[in-house]
């Protein structure tokens, strides 16, 4: 067993919308973290993991996560399932924990402009 400290977690921001601490486990199967989204995310196009899945359960706000096909709708206590190759962005105020699977890795993860 295992347990990190969010003091201990590695923290990435993206400008002053997007806040992750991610929780190193040294797991390549699985990982962790948390994000505080305050707005569009990216600023523009969509993201894409090319090989990671994540599963996001909403702790606090609303939002909605849009793809090239649909616009989703959520609230604290829903989970949202993101494919690996789905783009989307996300359009929210909310705080979440999505651990992914395999690891997420930042070179898997593309910027795709509209």
């Amino acid at each position: 067993m295992k347990i990190i400290k969010r003091s201990e977690s590695e923290v990435f921001k993206n400008g002053d919308i997007c806040e992750v601490n991610e929780y190193p486990f040294n797991d390549t199967d699985i990982n962790i973290g948390t994000a505080k989204l305050d707005g569009r995310f990216p600023n523009s196009g969509y993201l894409v993991n090319e090989i990671v899945k994540e599963y996001v359960y909403v702790v606090d706000g609303s939002g909605k996560i849009i793809t090239e096909s649909q616009t989703i709708e959520f609230n604290v206590g829903d989970v949202v399932y993101i494919p690996a190759g789905e783009p989307y962005y996300w359009d929210a105020h909310c705080f979440f924990v999505m651990p992914c699977q395999p690891a997420w890795y930042p070179e898997q993860s593309k910027n795709i402009q509209e």
